[in-house]
């Protein structure tokens, strides 16, 4: 391989690298974890340099300083594959639930509303994480990490019924719609919901969540009422 040649399969390789660790890194880590990524030198698999120019200093010079830099960024991509495949540190990703939640009342939804970028960014990361294999599915479990049961019976998707009549608080416009619209967006087990799609299981959701309810206060009330007739 001449001098020429030489240099740009090194750089080429380099590029390469370069974008496959952007690439990879961008999926893995985010600002929430601290990665030590070690750059120790790694030896190269499938990529050989030969300088059959012993006299060219400076271009030799140059191709030990590309390899290098090859090999801290080869080693930077194995810690990303390892972390990929579980087989990295930090492997303990579960995020907290954000003490925000659940929200109890109309009035909390509202300060929800205000929230700072931090809490925000909380709140999705556990959202997105409940997970979910469908659309209808990720909507449910958010409904239900996110309001109590008595706060839930107060809304509807557009706080008014067919014939536009006021039903219960609008809750397509709240903040904690937008949020839960973010973190279900964020699932790759489907595509990213149309604006129609995802009005359309939030506000079955919603019935979902509210029949729950129900059923939660009426089995109380009956467990109430035996207890009283042992008594």
């Amino acid at each position: 391989m001449n001098g020429i040649n030489g240099l740009d399969s090194c750089q080429q390789l380099l590029s390469t690298s370069a974008s496959r660790i952007s690439n990879l890194e961008h999926i893995v880590y985010d600002d929430s974890l601290d990665i030590e990524v070690k750059t120790e030198p790694m030896p190269l698999q499938d990529h050989e340099f030969h300088q059959n120019d012993k006299n060219n200093s400076d271009e030799m010079s140059l191709q030990r300083e590309i390899l290098r830099e090859l090999r801290k960024i080869n080693q930077r991509l194995d810690n990303v594959e390892a972390i990929l495949l579980g087989q990295g540190p930090h492997l303990d990703r579960t995020p907290a639930k954000p003490s925000i939640l659940p929200l109890n009342t109309v009035e909390e939804v509202a300060a929800f509303n205000k929230i700072d970028d931090a809490t925000k960014k909380a709140v999705v990361s556990y959202l997105g994480y409940l997970g979910g294999s469908n659309v209808r599915e990720s909507a449910n479990l958010c409904i239900k990490e996110t309001l109590s049961g008595d706060c839930v019976s107060q809304f509807t998707w557009l706080g008014r019924d067919i014939g536009r009549r006021p039903i219960g608080t609008p809750f397509y416009n709240t903040k904690l719609s937008a949020v839960i619209l973010e973190a279900i967006s964020s699932n790759r087990s489907y595509p990213v919901p149309t604006k129609t799609e995802y009005a359309s299981h939030m506000k079955e959701a919603l019935r979902v969540a509210k029949q729950r309810n129900r059923n939660q206060l009426l089995s109380k009330k009956r467990r109430t009422t035996d207890d009283e007739e042992d008594s």
